[in-house]
């Protein structure tokens, strides 16, 4: 199984796959660029909210899937995968893939929020761009429960990466079971919004996807709520990866 990983993750470093990883830090960039001038913050975590909290959290799904997704789809419609099972186990190979998917997309997210962080503690000051103000400071869930800056950088960054792997794994696995690129970023996409939808009409907000990996819409709220949501993930991935296991028939 580890020699086809890392045979995956050499095929996985291609032009394609780097410009699709730049898109994250990319749209950040612009977010910044748009409240660079004009915006007054208390401290560098409220430019990091601002920059890295907006557009991508309402695209974040589409994101995740874009990362690694499009080669596994041009590999069956080429009809690779199909020739591949006459070299290694298609259940190999497939769980192969899976990690891969996997652990690109927690990387990229994990390295670009990451990175992002740094960059507005530790250089942004020294630049000044931006303009900062005196006055009581605004929790949010994660800055009360790591009160350190290095303690919030770590666990915030793993807590994306981490919800950008499950989103990204489910959507291989649609992708897999369904041979549908279409059906396989789009179902978890329609989930993340439909379930927002229902938090906020039912007074959860808490709850919601959004306010869960990004919660810098709401109050803070304790650190047990970003759980909920992530169960259902859990159950959802859990579900489609028995049904992946039971399926004798593949037609990829």
């Amino acid at each position: 199984m580890q020699p086809i990983i890392w045979t995956e993750l050499k095929r996985s470093m291609t032009r394609r796959t780097l410009c699709l990883a730049l898109l994250l830090p990319l749209i950040i960039l612009l977010q910044f660029n748009q409240v660079r001038t004009g915006y007054v913050f208390l401290t560098w975590q409220g430019v990091f909210e601002e920059s890295a909290g907006t557009i991508i959290a309402v695209a974040f799904p589409l994101i995740c899937c874009v990362l690694y997704l499009p080669t596994v789809a041009r590999e069956i419609d080429h009809q690779f995968i199909r020739y591949a099972r006459t070299r290694v186990s298609l259940k190999d190979y497939l769980i192969a893939k899976g990690v891969v998917n996997a652990l690109i997309t927690f990387i990229v997210f994990f390295v670009t929020m990451l990175g992002w962080m740094l960059f507005l503690r530790f250089v942004e000051p020294s630049l000044h761009w931006m303009t900062y103000e005196q006055g009581p400071e605004s929790l949010t869930t994660f800055t009360q429960a790591f009160t350190t800056d290095g303690m919030y950088m770590i666990a915030y960054a793993g807590w994306i990466g981490l919800n950008a792997m499950v989103y990204a794994t489910i959507a291989y696995l649609l992708l897999v079971l369904s041979g549908n690129l279409f059906l396989a970023v789009g179902l978890p996409f329609l989930f993340y919004h439909l379930l927002n939808f229902a938090t906020g009409l039912l007074s959860v907000p808490q709850f919601s996807p959004v306010s869960t990996i990004f919660p810098f819409n709401i109050i803070a709220m304790p650190l047990w709520t970003i759980f909920v949501p992530f169960s259902v993930l859990g159950l959802m991935l859990f579900g489609l990866m028995i049904t992946g296991m039971k399926r004798t028939e593949w037609e990829l």
